[in-house]
């Protein structure tokens, strides 16, 4: 069934693996990955079952069985930069820059 709100039940884990307060988790719907912050620390049951809580309410609701993408999370948008141009170094590290991601619809 369809899961809206704050809340995602999920299965199919490791068993005994711990979501933190804090930790990003995405998943894709219709090719569209959306990211989540998991609001509370949640350990899996003996099963890999749990239930997540999350900070903002799902934009849109996974399938069933839909996996999880941890470790890292990804996250699809678009990027406004604030006071201009990004500088990226050989090392594909950003520093000193500001932006925020728009979710595209």
């Amino acid at each position: 069934g369809s899961q809206t709100g704050t809340s995602l039940i999920i299965d199919g884990g490791a068993a005994g693996y711990t979501f933190k307060e804090g930790q990003l988790v995405a998943f894709s719907v219709s090719s569209l990955i959306y990211c989540y912050e998991v609001a509370a620390d949640v350990t899996l049951n003996g099963s890999g079952a749990g239930t997540l809580t999350f900070s903002q309410p799902m934009r849109r609701s996974p399938a069933d069985n839909a996996a999880l993408i941890i470790n890292p999370a990804k996250i699809e948008g678009f990027v406004e930069l604030e006071g201009g141009a990004l500088t990226v170094t050989v090392g594909r590290i950003m520093a000193g820059c500001t932006f925020k991601i728009v979710e595209r619809e």
